[in-house]
This record gives structure tokens, sequence and C-alpha cells, in this order.
């Protein structure tokens, strides 16, 4: 199928071409997106201008980070299922809800800001592991704009609170306006996919075995209706087996089991792909070769029957056991 490319994409391509700083290219490769024909014959082009995307605002991110000759202490390597990041103000305890959920070393302490750079541990959902990245705390008066660039990149964003803090109430309001200033909370992610929509925002109300803690909390969802909202302690375990779950939901990832032509059926070793991937996806996944060599494709699961062959644009759910051949 021809791309039919419009003169506004050509000349955005141009401009790309043409670019000398990362910010030009940047800004060049979203108005070629942007402009692009939307049809199964720019399919490919599209992938390739969102891996560009990508890859480009990492390097962007980079690159200020590196100032004065120092990395960006707030970006974080991706590891595991999803990443998770962690934000809130000083004493909230994130530090002990990282501590409890995973295998981080983190600093907990009475004394506010104990946590001086982002700390990441894994968190482990059932057979897979997530990332969670404790950060140090927001001062409100002069917030760091490198975290908030580094949590746009983010799977889920979870912002913290004590519960038992009636300012806490007021506090939240104004950590809000904040992630919208600062572009992290969007209506909308960006060409590259970046940017924390509301439906990936987790407020978590802490200490919520404590004092006027459920009253707090009652009253801020009362006020920011719009928002999910888990209650938790991390000192006595109320609540916290939920942040897996409920992460793992938010993140929108689907798990999927491969079975080799003629073996057990079993769901171990998943494959994690993005929730609405198909089948093809899947194969992308596990080799590319092996995305575009398959003849047939066998499902258990969300098929509706065992075993039935599906086609290769067939949507996986999570569970699913797939056999190539």
């Amino acid at each position: 199928m021809p791309a039919n490319l419009t003169p506004q994409y050509q000349e955005a391509e141009d401009a790309y071409k043409a670019a000398v700083t990362n910010e030009e290219r940047l800004a060049a490769l979203e108005a070629m997106l942007a402009h692009i024909p939307k049809h199964k014959g720019t399919e490919k082009m599209q992938a390739d201008i969102k891996k560009k995307l990508s890859k480009l605002r990492a390097e962007i991110i980079e690159e200020r980070g590196r100032k004065g000759g120092k990395v960006d202490p707030y970006r974080v390597q991706k590891e595991g299922a999803a990443q998770a990041f962690i934000i809130g103000p000083a004493n909230s305890g994130k530090s002990s809800i990282v501590g409890w959920l995973t295998n981080a070393k983190v600093v907990i302490a009475e004394y506010p800001f104990s946590t001086s750079v982002p700390v990441s541990g894994m968190m482990q959902y059932e057979d897979i592991r997530m990332q969670l990245v404790d950060t140090p705390p927001i001062i409100m008066e002069d917030p760091v704009s490198s975290l908030f660039s580094n949590a746009r990149l983010c799977d889920v964003l979870i912002v913290v609170l004590d519960a038992s803090d009636q300012s806490s109430v007021y506090l939240l309001d104004g950590l809000v306006e904040l992630l919208k200033e600062k572009k992290t909370l969007v209506d909308s992610t960006d060409a590259s996919g970046a940017g924390i929509t509301k439906d990936r925002l987790l407020i978590v109300a802490n200490k919520i075995d404590l004092g006027q803690a459920r009253e707090n909390l009652a009253v801020m969802m009362e006020l920011l209706p719009d928002y999910e909202y888990l209650a938790c302690s991390a000192l006595s375990g109320e609540g916290m087996p939920r942040i897996p779950e409920t992460v793992f939901e938010k993140a929108r990832i689907v798990r999927v089991y491969a079975k080799p032509p003629g073996g057990r059926l079993e769901r171990k070793d998943p494959f994690i792909v993005k929730r609405g991937a198909t089948v093809e996806d899947v194969a992308g996944v596990i080799h590319k070769q092996l995305q575009h060599s398959f003849k047939n494709a066998r499902l258990w699961g969300s098929s509706k029957y065992s075993g039935q062959s599906v086609p290769r644009d067939y949507p996986v759910l999570d569970g699913d056991i797939i056999e190539f051949s």
C-alpha cells in the first residue's frame, strides 16, 4: 500500500535531516509523527519514528544531566516487567514501603531527607518482578526538574502521603498541580509515550493506622475524586499486599506464556507485552525472526476453544499460552 505522504510530513522530514541539535531533531520527529497518514501502509514508518523518539528523549535527558560532567542521578534504568516511581514529601514513609515490598537497601529514619538519591528494588507479583524506585522527598518550594522529567518515563507513578498528617490533605492538591505544571501528569501521552495519565497514577495513603488518618483520607478522596487511592501501613502491613497487584494493573501489561510444539501446557517464565498486544507482537518479543516466520499459532486461555488456531492480529490477554509453529 502506498504511503501517500503529505507535504507537511515531507517538510518535517526535511527539517529532521537538516537538524543540528537533538532538540531540533525531537521537534521534527514529533511533527513527522503528527502528519504521517495513519494507515497500514505507514505502520512500519510510524513504528520507526516512535522508536527514534523514545531513544532521542533518553539521550536528551542524559545530556541535560551531564552538565558539569555529571550523569543525571534521577535517571534509573528500567528493570523487570514494569517500573514504578515513588514520590512524596519528607517522612511520608516512601522508603518504608519500598523496603517492605522489595530487596532494596533503603534508609529508613525518623528524620526527613534520609533518601538522598533514587534507590530501586524489585517487587514480586505472582510470577514476575517489577521495579520500584524510591526517590528523594519533594520540596514544594524548590522542586527538582530532573525528578519530574524522569518520572514521565516510568510505567506507574505512586504518590505517597502521610495520611495521619492533616496537612497532607492540602499538600496532595499542590502535588497534583505541580505534576501537571511539570508535564509529568498529562491528559494523554506524547508521541514517544512519555507522560503519566491519571489511570497510571496511584495515591498511597500511608500510616493509615495512626490518628485521624482515615478521616483525612476521606477528605482527600472528596477533594480529588478522579484518582485511585490505596490505604496502607508500612508498619502494620495493612494494605501492603495490594500494592503489587495495583501496580501490575496500572502498568497495562499482560503475561503470555510460550508452549513448545508438543510440549506441556504450563504457565512458566512469561513474556511481557503491553495490553492490547497481538499474537504477532508476542512472537516479536520472543524472537524477531519468529515474528515473520511462524505459520500458525494455537492459543489456550482467552480463545473460544483450547488450542484454537488464532490469526496474527488476535489480541492476547493475561495468562494466555501460545504455541507457535
